[in-house]
């Protein structure tokens, strides 16, 4: 669900900390909370090419994605030819 207002509070929820540091010259901000439902987790990519790490965006994004319609909807059937790989496996 797309809204346009400020977040509420519950929204928002909180950090235990944060704090900055440098991993390969490069300054971040690292934001932790350990609880045991925490909602959001961050990936940190690097690569040698900025196309490799484009690609491994991709793969992220859509091995996400995925996993959030597996997860939404129990009609789900695996594709790219995973279900003809299982009957073939049982035949």
């Amino acid at each position: 669900m797309v809204r346009h207002d400020a977040p509420t509070p519950d929204e928002m929820g909180h950090a235990e900390s944060v704090s900055t540091d440098e991993i390969a010259s490069q300054k971040i901000t690292i934001i932790k909370r350990n609880e045991e439902e925490n909602r959001m987790a961050t990936i940190l990519l690097r690569g040698s090419t900025f196309s490799m790490l484009e690609d491994s965006e991709r793969a992220i994004d859509d091995g996400v994605n995925t996993f959030k319609n597996m997860t939404r909807d129990p009609k789900f059937l695996a594709g790219g030819g995973a279900t003809e790989i299982h009957i073939a496996s049982q035949l």
